[in-house]
């Protein structure tokens, strides 16, 4: 008996396939007092699992990145905060106010949980003062060889003028998101030294490049929570509502069947091992961050 299923349905049935079919404008003012919730964190580290165990809470509309409805304007988003490109940015705030707004009408907290958020956490927090930012964490070597098995950085040699501009698309890339979402350094010396890299070494550079650019961002921030994917179970869960104010439905058994069945898992291919190059070049790259997680 799948515990959590009808809970899963009926939010499906309340929340249209693409969320903006009836999009209308919303003002800043007309959200002032909402209290969104964003995980973020880099990618593959559970942001689709906690956006399936938050959708069947009765006070959440929850989204994770596939349902918010546009991987290439989250992407570019991203992207442009990498770069630092002069971006006019009210176009992702009106369609957040417009979802939040949208929230609000049927009574609930709306939560997003979107790995491209992840360099835009301290913009979220000024725009609404009330939100909480969770900061999602995963083992360091689960989370590279998850990227490589999904060939992040694979034959991956970008083209750059060395200037520090921001680099034009590459054409070898045939998604959009999958370019605008692969960082890499654009500055000579960096960029260098990145390009002698393994493919796990560039993984591994990601991981703590991302991670520390979240941490650093929020380091007095008291609206932001660390969270610890891989010691996370039904009591830290519940742990984690009282934090945020939630009254949570999930049952334990609810909560054991959706971990059992973790949305976007990876079927991992058979690795042999990486050599002692890999290995150093992943060492040298995750002890800078702070909140170091290996095994």
């Amino acid at each position: 008996m799948r515990i959590f299923s009808n809970r899963s349905k009926d939010i499906k049935e309340n929340i249209p396939e693409y969320p903006f079919m009836d999009f209308e404008c919303v003002s800043q003012d007309e959200v002032a007092n909402a209290s969104p919730i964003f995980i973020t964190g880099v990618g593959r580290s559970g942001t689709h699992f906690l956006a399936k165990l938050f959708e069947q809470e009765n006070q959440i509309n929850a989204y994770h990145l596939d349902e918010v409805g546009n991987a290439v304007a989250d992407s570019f988003l991203m992207y442009a905060k990498w770069h630092n490109l002069h971006i006019d940015y009210e176009g992702f705030f009106r369609s957040r106010n417009f979802l939040i707004h949208s929230a609000q009408r049927r009574g609930k907290v709306y939560l997003e949980s979107n790995p491209y958020l992840v360099l835009f956490a301290k913009e979220l927090l000024e725009y609404y003062p009330k939100a909480r930012i969770i900061h999602v964490v995963r083992n360091a070597r689960d989370v590279v060889l998850s990227h490589l098995n999904k060939g992040w950085y694979e034959n991956y040699s970008p083209a750059i003028g060395g200037d520090g501009k921001a680099p034009f698309y590459q054409y070898q890339i045939k998604q959009a998101n999958h370019f605008f979402g692969r960082i890499f350094p654009v500055k000579s010396e960096e960029f260098e030294l990145w390009s002698k890299m393994t493919q796990v070494g560039k993984i591994s550079w990601m991981w703590a490049t991302l991670n520390n650019y979240l941490a650093d961002s929020l380091k007095v921030d008291q609206r932001r929570i660390n969270l610890f994917i891989d010691q996370f179970d039904h009591n830290a869960y519940l742990s984690l509502g009282s934090s945020l104010g939630l009254k949570i439905d999930l049952t334990a058994e609810g909560f054991t069947e959706i971990k059992a069945d973790k949305p976007g898992k990876t079927q991992f291919k058979k690795v042999a091992g990486w050599d002692i190059r890999e290995e150093q070049g992943f060492l040298k790259e995750v002890e800078k961050f702070s909140l170091l997680i290996i095994k």
